[in-house]
């Protein structure tokens, strides 16, 4: 990937590093996969 303008690549670094952590919820998928490991699945948990 090029970057063709590196200012605006920085500053939308920057951004987004204003915006971490990125909270997110488990998909179906991974509870699944969670509860057959025996882990506890909660659904509201975020990560």
């Amino acid at each position: 990937m090029r970057i063709d303008d590196y200012n605006a690549a920085k500053a939308l670094t920057e951004k987004l590093k204003e915006s971490l952590p990125i909270k997110t919820r488990a998909g179906k998928e991974f509870l699944k996969t969670l509860k057959q490991k025996g882990e506890e699945a909660d659904p509201d948990r975020e990560f």
